[in-house]
């Protein structure tokens, strides 16, 4: 079972369009990519570490009735998008299908409250020279996957990136934190956070992990080896195919979950260090 979701946007648009502009809370969505309910600690977790999780769910609230809207990312997705269960949603499976200009949603009605927008890691919801394509859908700032299939892979070379002076999405490298994907995307949302302190903004930090591939830098994978160098847990090796292999699945799992962790505390950070932590909501979850 996935983590459960919010899906109270439209709450959250209702009660921004009373305060004054000076007022308006930031928001922010960390959206993990196939994290399971019970890896949190906040949730029954004892083996995977997550200080800044387990922090946030203790100061904050935990929601325990809301959940995906489906089974895979695309349509689950959509419905955090649009709010919109799959019945009513236009994208209801994995596939080429990209948000239609008649689907409004989230980041193109915070715009209109005067929201600076950026996402940072997985869309899927619009390819290049489609109308889902984020600079289309309310997103002032973009860098991350366009395709689904781009998030499959933490060392990918690549990704895209628009902002408002480049809107349409233009490729580019990102070896930089050598290749991690994630990592560039986290770096780009405290960024983000950093050159907004003066205007309300929301930001998606939507991380490709721990999704497959199962692919983690080193020093975050030694939390989970003995002093042998061997994992913790008792493996049995994926051989791979599309994701590639992994002769340590469990252990590199607990690492991505760790390491997501690990950028909730940067983000945490960020909001601390530009006094912005008492004017914004941070909402964690998974697809």
């Amino acid at each position: 079972m996935k983590i459960k979701q919010l899906i109270l946007f439209s709450l959250l648009i209702f009660i921004t369009s009373f305060i004054p502009k000076k007022q308006k809370p930031n928001i922010i969505f960390i959206l993990t990519d196939d994290l399971g309910y019970g890896d949190l600690g906040c949730f029954g977790s004892k083996i995977i570490k997550r200080p800044n999780l387990d922090l946030m769910a203790a100061e904050g609230i935990k929601l325990t009735n809301f959940y995906s809207g489906s089974t895979v990312c695309a349509p689950s997705r959509c419905t955090l998008m649009t709010g919109k269960h799959t019945g009513n949603a236009y994208i209801r499976g994995n596939g080429e299908v990209p948000l239609r200009p008649s689907d409004i949603i989230l980041p193109q009605l915070l715009q209109k409250e005067g929201y600076k927008t950026g996402l940072f890691g997985k869309w899927g919801l619009g390819d290049i020279n489609t109308t889902g394509s984020p600079e289309l859908k309310g997103w002032d700032y973009f860098t991350g996957f366009l395709h689904h299939v781009e998030a499959h892979f933490q060392y990918p070379g690549t990704a895209w990136k628009s902002t408002p002076e480049i809107p349409k999405p233009q490729r580019i490298g990102i070896n930089i934190f050598q290749g991690y994907a994630s990592d560039y995307f986290a770096k780009e949302a405290t960024d983000f956070i950093k050159k907004n302190t003066s205007t309300p903004f929301f930001m998606m930090l939507s991380l490709p992990i721990p999704h497959a591939e199962l692919q983690v830098p080193k020093e975050n994978l030694a939390a989970y080896l003995d002093e042998k160098g061997n994992s913790i847990f008792t493996e049995k090796p994926f051989v791979g195919n599309h994701y590639g292999g992994q002769n340590m699945p469990k252990a590199t799992y607990a690492a991505m979950v760790s390491k997501a962790d690990d950028y909730v505390g940067k983000i945490m950070k960020a909001l601390k260090d530009n006094g912005l932590s008492e004017n914004t909501l941070v909402v964690f979850s998974s697809d």
